[in-house]
């Protein structure tokens, strides 16, 4: 059978003009064969040659194997990147989240490729790709990394391995030079909803004036302006909109827009004026706009026109359902789905989640991966298959998802258990049909909040709602509810709070401690890289949802315990928390080894250092005000030996007991723990004194 053998030292033969975002790419296919092949070769090296195609289609590629020469031929830019990329996985084995998974290669001294010709698939999604937002792993982590360039190109790298073609970039440190990698990448550029047009806000350029286009529309109209001139160059989908300074809706601050029709209105000419700018100085320009938020509603009343061909970006809940996001305790869930019919649409998608309630940023979507493919192939049957932008966070531990998601953008639907089981395959070795089992009931781990399907709560419930918890607890605001939790419990008192919340954990816990199990059984039968890969991805999103679990349920027995009267039983309580809480803090640092040392070290959203110590603050205060003055009543009361608490000087030759020591003890006798301490001085002269006003 002829086929050509892949070597070491392969000659490129470049037919077309060699651009940056090509050259790109065929640096990174010269990377993959450094990786993956030997030097040692014997015989002559075989051709890979570039060829333009004018007949094919835009990003469409053809790759024909004899045996002495590979032929790429496309039409374009993105056409040659996704060919080169094909080679690289197909013939040498670089799977497309090699990077984040730490593939492992190994050198041979050719690869046999065999001859036959490959012809690309269109993709469902006409613009699909990314949204590199809420990625504050990532900073924080590629600040201390050897080379931030190097990071960012993986990631634009991977989103084009994956058959993305679109970024919002994002850097939170250099705007600009993000979107400049995106671009030498070959990758077209949209924007957030909150920088129509990619303009700068007006409040940052002029922070003393009022951010009002009734007042100032030829100061908006200049930073647009100004916008289109700096990226009209560029491969753009120009996104459209007004929605008001500080990314909140501008009638909160314009009194005079009190109508739906009025604010449509505005924002209907903003759109128009905005289309007017860009055609200025772009030819056949492709336009979108965000339906966020508020502005479902007022396009579903009817209060916001859009011209026609304008893409209209409907967008998830945050939790994977197409129904309007809950915004503080208000949670409308207006219909997001497009309808059939009504011209372009598509989604932004949140892969990962930042809310400050129940999302998830440390790990994995908290609904079934079954529940996220149900929702996007009904999109794409909606007409919403013309733009696709995914909330990726901060990548790495959205990686099992975001993979879901390219295979849908692709090829429009999915078999999710053979997907799973064909990415574990990839990257987890022998035990893989057990871990894609275990991917695609990951929402076994996840504690039902809500009544609707997709309520289900991410890591950050466990590490909000605690400190919300006890923040209001130790205030003293007991007899009131604590306003952030409202969304989750209704305006009760927090005590009633508390309860509620326990119940969540309670009705979680038998099947969280069962997936935890069976992650254990499968964690033993791993070893070496597998092994570490394992600890790193599932393992460690395991731990962080187990254990913040069991750590909110045990701050809420503390603070019942607390509030019946039982300070040594909520100090137990509130130590088995601090456990619990350490323990995903212990997991979350032995991921971090190698080249993702200090990955979490801007741990800031979800924050479980914060949550620790707010729970240590818990612990200590529950001691002090209950233990009694020497910090020695509940070891007497507990832990030593009868005949030597009558003696009293013995707590003169030895230090008190730690917390987690006096703490550990005292779990022991637990059934024993009782209201007050009688060897607390200020505790028996508090009940004489209560005795004498009886």
């Amino acid at each position: 059978m002829n086929m050509f053998k892949l070597r070491y030292d392969t000659v490129f033969q470049l037919e077309t003009t060699l651009t940056i975002p090509v050259k790109t790419a065929l640096d990174n296919l010269r990377r993959d064969i450094r990786n993956t092949l030997s030097p040692a070769g014997t015989g002559s090296p075989g051709t890979i040659r570039l060829l333009a195609d004018t007949s094919l289609a835009p990003e469409a590629y053809a790759i024909a194997v004899d045996e002495g020469t590979i032929t790429v031929k496309a039409a374009d830019d993105l056409g040659f990147i996704f060919a080169l990329y094909y080679i690289s996985e197909h013939y040498l084995g670089v799977h497309p989240l090699w990077f984040w998974n730490d593939q492992a290669f190994r050198r041979e001294d050719f690869r046999a490729v065999p001859a036959g010709v490959v012809e690309s698939a269109s993709c469902r999604v006409a613009y699909r790709g990314w949204f590199l937002n809420d990625h504050q792993l990532l900073d924080g982590w590629t600040d201390v990394y050897e080379d931030e360039e190097f990071v960012w190109n993986r990631i634009y790298e991977t989103v084009l391995r994956l058959g993305g073609n679109l970024m919002i970039p994002s850097s939170l440190r250099d705007q600009q030079r993000a979107t400049d990698q995106a671009v030498q990448n070959g990758l077209y550029i949209t924007h957030t909803h909150n920088m129509p047009l990619g303009a700068e806000t007006f409040g940052l350029v002029w922070p003393d004036l009022q951010a009002s286009y009734d007042l100032y529309p030829d100061k908006f109209q200049q930073l647009w302006r100004e916008a289109v001139q700096r990226q009209k160059h560029l491969k753009i989908i120009w996104n459209l909109g007004y929605r008001g300074n500080g990314d909140a809706p501008f009638w909160e601050h314009d009194p005079a827009y009190d109508t739906p029709e009025k604010r449509g209105a505005l924002i209907a000419g903003i759109i128009q004026k905005q289309m007017e700018i860009v055609r200025e100085s772009v030819k056949n320009p492709v336009f979108c706009t965000n339906l966020y938020g508020e502005m479902t509603e007022l396009y579903r009343t009817g209060c916001l026109p859009l011209p026609e061909g304008v893409i209209k970006i409907w967008g998830d809940n945050g939790y994977g359902r197409m129904v309007s996001r809950r915004q503080d305790d208000v949670n409308p869930r207006t219909d997001a789905m497009p309808k059939k019919g009504s011209g372009k649409n598509g989604a932004y998608y949140h892969a990962a989640f930042h809310d400050l309630q129940a999302s998830n940023h440390l790990a994995m979507s908290p609904n079934s991966a079954a529940f996220i493919a149900q929702e996007l192939e009904s999109l794409f049957e909606n007409d919403g298959a013309d733009l696709l932008v995914v909330n990726s966070g901060s990548v790495k531990p959205h990686l099992y998802i975001l993979d879901l998601i390219a295979k849908l953008w692709r090829e429009g639907r999915v078999n999710v258990q053979e997907h799973a089981t064909q990415y574990a395959g990839l990257y987890y070795g022998e035990q893989s049909a057990k871990i894609a089992r275990l991917l695609t009931s990951f929402d076994a781990l996840t504690p039902q909040y809500g009544s609707h399907r997709d309520e289900r709560g991410g890591e950050q419930l466990y590490h909000y709602t605690a400190r919300y918890l006890i923040q209001s607890f130790l205030a003293g605001r007991t007899g009131q509810p604590a306003g952030f939790l409202k969304w989750l419990t209704g305006s009760v008192p927090l005590i009633r709070q508390t309860e509620l919340v326990r119940t969540i954990c309670e009705n979680a816990i038998a099947l969280s401690d069962r997936y935890k199990k069976e992650c254990e059984d499968v964690r033993d039968l791993l070893a070496g890289r597998e092994r570490r890969l394992f600890d790193d991805t599932l393992w460690l999103q395991t731990v962080i949802h187990n254990s913040g679990l069991h750590g909110l349920y045990n701050v809420c027995k503390a603070i019942e315990e607390k509030n019946s009267g039982n300070g040594a039983r909520a100090f137990v309580h509130a130590q088995d928390a601090y456990i619990e809480y350490i323990r995903g803090l212990t997991a979350m640092r032995s991921a971090e080894h190698d080249q993702w040392k200090g990955f979490y070290r801007n741990d800031c959203l979800t924050n479980i250092s914060t949550t620790c110590y707010t729970v240590h603050g818990l612990r200590m205060w529950l001691r002090i005000v209950d233990e009694g003055e020497y910090f020695t009543a509940w070891e007497q009361d507990y832990l030593m030996d009868p005949h030597d608490r009558r003696i009293v000087c013995c707590f003169n030759t030895d230090r008190e007991k730690t917390d987690a020591e006096l703490a550990r003890g005292m779990k022991l006798e637990y059934d024993r723990l009782h209201q007050g301490s009688r060897f607390s001085r200020l505790s028996n002269r508090r009940e004489q004194f209560a005795d004498k006003r009886g």
